[in-house]
């Protein structure tokens, strides 16, 4: 799974009550299936048990699992694997960070369980544990899982998020080499006449709407203004101080590919949409530069901040692999 992926899964009591840090971890109070081992990481393991459990509070995977995609088979093969790399990962992370010394903190671990009691609305850890039997889980096992997490958050701390650090020139740099698509979308405003159609099934309404359109665009090539044409049209929709300005998401496609090509003052040919059929004249354009306001400072610098977090999660992760045993079975129940 790529890291992009691995932090947008966290492990959570809340979705997936059932997950554990892995069947190296068995004691007495570990009531549920063990299931075949689908990946070793330095002499421990993950179940096939934890790996569907994981799947399970996944919303693609549970995407995939329910549609009906001729592909469907090997998208979910794909997501199977990342989750379960996400697993090993999680499994580097938490013995690097046991390596290290780290301690989990008791108050995070109480706060999470709190929370999690909040989110199945209970108010004693005696209702809370029964919730958790019926997940085959303990109190004591969901505690084990809230220290693992801590240890892996404080690991990727030290070794990454601390390491990254961005200065205002690379957010100047950024802005100057981007600004063109930082700046405000295009926009313009037009004037137009619209000769309806409301039944495109009845050729007849479809064929006199047309015939006035093209009527109407004649009269202006004849030397007629577009402003005096769109005053005297009759039996039409007019706009002939303009509409404000829009964007090009705005209008219908037929529409904002043409109008978007004019150039100020041009008036269009005959344009077709499911309205009917339109005659244009460009008013106005705006393309407004980008400004490096505070906002649009504090948008780059969480994007910089963003890609070179991920460049150094990357990098480290791959550096433990690297001096690691893993072996994944892919054939995972």
């Amino acid at each position: 799974m790529n890291s992009r992926s691995s932090i947008a899964i966290l492990v959570c009591i809340v979705s997936c009550l059932a997950f554990t840090l892995s069947a190296s971890e068995t004691s007495p109070e570990r009531a549920r299936p063990i299931g075949k081992i689908v990946a070793i990481v330095n002499g421990e393991i993950v179940t096939g048990y934890d790996l569907n459990q994981m799947l399970l509070s996944n919303k693609e995977y549970i995407a995939l699992l329910n549609g009906s995609a001729p592909d469907n088979e090997a998208a979910l093969r794909k997501k199977k694997r990342e989750v379960l790399e996400y697993l090993v990962d999680r499994l580097l992370l938490i013995s690097e960070g046991k390596k290290m010394g780290i301690q989990p903190d008791k108050n995070y671990i109480d706060q999470q369980v709190e929370a999690a009691m909040q989110s199945v609305n209970v108010t004693t850890k005696a209702a809370f544990e029964e919730i958790l039997l019926r997940q085959g889980l303990t109190l004591e096992l969901v505690r084990k899982d809230y220290s693992a997490e801590y240890i892996r958050q404080a690991v990727i701390d030290r070794e990454v998020r601390s390491r990254v650090n961005i200065s205002e020139a690379q957010i100047i740099a950024y802005f100057e080499e981007n600004n063109a698509n930082l700046a405000p979308a295009e926009r313009v405003n037009f004037a137009q006449v619209l000769f309806r159609v409301d039944d495109f099934l009845d050729k007849r309404m479809v064929k006199a709407s047309r015939v006035k359109a093209k009527a109407f665009l004649l009269s202006i090539e004849g030397g007629q203004s577009f402003e005096d044409a769109c005053e005297k049209a009759e039996g039409a929709a007019k706009s002939c101080d303009g509409l404000g300005f829009l964007k090009r998401d705005e209008m219908f496609p037929a529409m904002s590919d043409i109008v978007f090509g004019l150039k100020i003052g041009q008036v269009s040919d005959v344009i077709e949409s499911p309205m009917g059929f339109h005659v244009i004249k460009l008013l106005n354009k705006q393309h407004d530069e980008a400004i490096l306001t505070p906002e649009l400072k504090k948008e780059i610098k969480s994007k910089l901040f963003f890609d070179e977090y991920m460049k150094r999660y990357d990098t480290f992760v791959q550096e433990l692999k690297q001096r690691s045993y893993i072996k994944m079975v892919l054939d995972a129940p």
